[in-house]
């Protein structure tokens, strides 16, 4: 089927109903509404022709991301957030892995640096309106003839990789239709559910599952700010005032809920939620228990990462944290070589696997065979359970960070010998980030800390920050000479 048919359909379904409000500025947009202010952005994005290569979105949670991210789905363009708090090196690696020509932004996002990056920046800003000249053409006739079919490459999503550099997923329109049909059909998520969306949309969780998801279920989305520390008092106002009986959070807002006494925010949240769910990152069994006891809503996890997407989500209740839920239908999952414990690594198989990996501005479709997940446990009466994780990443505040990323910058400091990066496990925040380094000459360790800080200031984004540096004469190694990072995390109390 044409990805241009689908859409025109499912608008058409949908043509009377409310689907996006942005409350910071009072604005509603119907089904309807969206796809003809998208529409008309996408017969200039023909006439102008950017369609023909990868466009970037570089957007925080901002509604001219959101009809950005249609008009390039109406035109059969290929979609590529960036998180706009990425480094300038980050940013400069995905436009140039993408071949990226043309940027949608909004001026405060991108800097000069940025714009060497491509052909040109478009800045838009809905409020000012100024948001729909792309030029100044007469598009009125212009045709749009999207040949592209649902199967086709339309969305690449930059995620920390274990070897350093993040790795583009590819993905179809088609992919997510039917991942976000299993999953609605077990929460029975319709045109009553309504979303809040406070993750970034940038990544998956903020686009896919509280955009995207919604979209395909014929449910309503209220975008408001990424979800942050102090976003917590905003948050139950928005769950009130707006009806939010959807709400998805990650683990480290719901630690937070823990601090709440007021009687009255209990019952917003116990009373207004129909369902509360839980992803992007582990939770912890201690969490989790507090927090049902102390509001009676059950947490309901799920399993998926950004190759797979969903490929389990608990339908019950379950008082065990790491049980992640049961296997969706249409989804072979199984284990690997079984270790000392009997977990073994989770293989894949299902229709909406991911494409492919982007490189060099092509799509390397993957073949049809069992995709390796880099996350350990085990299939009981299949429903998976959790019980870490293979790869080098450690997820904070739900994103994940490739620690290889970070150790390959520090290397970079002609003093450094060594370096091991880990994550710390933080009721607030998830994981910490922690730096432990060696040195060439251990005589020129003066000021040394703050060197490395400055140093990752300039090469790393925010998001990838360390949250602390810890010095060693030496690294703990095994017989082949690789660090032993599990002693580095078991021991991180007495190295502070």
């Amino acid at each position: 089927m044409l990805l241009l048919n689908w859409l025109n359909n499912h608008i058409y379904k949908n043509r009377n109903k409310d689907f996006i409000f942005d409350p910071r500025i009072n604005l509603k947009l119907s089904y309807k509404e969206l796809f003809n202010l998208s529409y008309h952005i996408s017969k200039q994005i023909i006439s102008e022709k950017i369609h023909k290569k990868p466009v970037g979105l570089l957007f925080t949670n901002d509604i001219e991301f959101i009809i950005s991210f249609f008009a390039l789905l109406i035109s059969g363009t290929v979609i590529v957030p960036i998180n706009p708090k990425l480094s300038y090196r980050e940013k400069k690696f995905i436009i140039k892995n993408s071949s990226i020509n043309y940027i949608f932004s909004k001026k405060e996002y991108n800097n000069l640096k940025t714009k060497k990056l491509v052909k040109k920046i478009y800045n838009f800003n809905y409020k000012k309106n100024q948001f729909v000249k792309i030029n100044n053409k007469n598009t009125n006739n212009t045709i749009i003839k999207n040949n592209k079919t649902l199967h086709d490459l339309m969305f690449i999503y930059y995620t920390s990789g274990t070897t350093g550099n993040p790795k583009g997923v590819c993905h179809s329109l088609n992919n997510f239709i039917i991942n976000s049909k299993l999953f609605g059909n077990i929460y029975n998520i319709n045109s009553k559910s309504i979303f809040l969306n406070c993750l970034p949309l940038s990544y998956l969780g903020g686009s896919y599952n509280l955009l995207l998801i919604p979209f395909i279920n014929n449910s309503q989305v209220v975008l408001v700010d990424e979800a942050n520390t102090i976003f917590l008092s905003k948050l139950l106002y928005y769950i009130k005032k707006y009806k939010i009986n959807n709400l998805w959070l990650v683990p480290t807002l719901i630690n937070l809920f823990l601090y709440i006494n007021k009687e009255k925010n209990k019952k917003i949240l116990s009373n207004q939620l129909k369902f509360l769910y839980c992803g992007t990152a582990p939770l912890n069994e201690n969490i989790k228990n507090l927090f049902e006891k102390k509001y009676s809503i059950p947490i309901l996890q799920n399993y998926g990462i950004s190759e797979t997407l969903f490929i389990s989500a608990q339908k019950k209740y379950s008082k065990q944290s790491n049980n992640l839920g049961q296997i969706f239908n249409g989804v072979d999952a199984t284990i690997g070589k079984l270790n000392n414990n009997h977990y073994g690594e989770f293989l894949i198989k299902s229709k909406n696997l991911f494409k492919g990996y982007f490189v060099n501005g092509k799509c390397k479709f993957i073949k049809n065979k069992w995709f390796s997940t880099g996350d350990v446990g085990y299939i009981k009466n299949k429903k998976i359970y959790l019980n870490g994780r293979f790869k080098d990443i450690i997820i904070k505040n739900g994103i994940n960070i490739s620690a290889r990323a970070i150790e390959n910058i520090i290397l970079e400091m002609n003093i450094i010998f060594e370096v091991a990066v880990v994550g710390i496990e933080d009721k607030f925040c998830g994981e910490r980030i922690i730096v432990y380094y060696s040195l060439k000459n251990n005589k020129n360790n003066k000021n040394i800390e703050k060197k490395i800080y400055n140093y990752c200031k300039n090469n790393l984004s925010i998001i990838s920050f360390p949250d602390k540096i810890i010095y060693k004469d030496l690294l703990p190694k095994t017989v082949t000479g690789k660090i032993k990072k599990n002693d580095l995390i078991k021991n991180y109390i007495s190295d502070i």
